[in-house]
């Protein structure tokens, strides 16, 4: 989905080419949904037309703990769970994962992730000591239970991009965040839940997919305390 000079779109791991089909629901809530499958591995496609910005991902509410940075114009790249360890990095995709707990008494719109793009001006750059960074664990766990609710958790293909996956050195530049710009929300779901959200038509006979009232608890926010992933030679930098 585009919105103002900024895309986020959801990708497939094993081809980052391949984007998950968008659906609009209708007015006036317009928002985007991403129709996806469990068991799928994806990352997060963020393109800037502009440059001078920063972005911060939420999965289903939880900080993936960095900052990335975009220094120049229309430039695009592949992000997810990100690690360094004594300097060593790699950036690894997330999977769709039925959730496992189940709680009674909600509304159909528990039935959907939710992946958040918080948009940033580039701030004072740094010099500062490389340390060890790891994206939280998502662990896919704690919404709702059966084929009708799909979220996120760690998944294992490493992206194959050298600017993340490369040995980073001892001393590098990074921006702070800046002054805020907007964010940017894309909704994922299950054909079930486009369903139940109104924004496909459901199947002749689908009695077999009704959909029951469910509770999610609350989502986890982590703190402000990302890490700007920014390095020396990076055109595009992590923060």
């Amino acid at each position: 989905m585009k919105v103002g000079q900024f895309t986020v779109e959801l990708v497939h791991a094993d081809d980052t080419d391949h984007v998950f089909k968008e659906h609009t629901s209708p007015p006036p809530e317009n928002n985007v949904y991403a129709e996806v499958e469990p068991d799928i591995e994806y990352f997060i496609r963020v393109a800037a037309s502009t440059g001078g910005v920063q972005v911060l991902l939420k999965v289903d509410g939880v900080s993936l703990g960095y900052l990335q940075s975009f220094t120049a114009n229309s430039r695009s790249l592949c992000l997810g769970s990100f690690e360094r360890k004594n300097g060593m990095q790699k950036m690894t995709a997330m999977q769709f994962n039925i959730a496992q707990v189940k709680h009674e008494g909600g509304t159909s719109n528990m039935l959907t992730g939710k992946v958040e793009a918080l948009f940033y001006k580039l701030g004072a750059l740094e010099y500062v000591a490389a340390k060890d960074l790891a994206t939280p664990i998502l662990t896919g766990a704690g919404k709702l239970e059966g084929k009708k609710c799909v979220v996120s958790k760690n998944g294992s293909a490493v992206l194959d991009d050298k600017r993340f996956n490369s040995k980073q050195s001892a001393t590098h530049t990074q921006y702070k965040r800046g002054d805020f710009i907007c964010t940017v929300t894309l909704n994922y779901c299950t054909a079930v839940g486009l369903i139940v959200n109104k924004i496909l038509d459901a199947p002749p006979d689908n009695d077999d997919d009704s959909v029951e009232e469910y509770d999610m608890p609350s989502s986890t926010a982590a703190g402000n305390d990302e890490i700007d992933l920014t390095g020396d030679d990076d055109e595009d930098a992590f923060v």
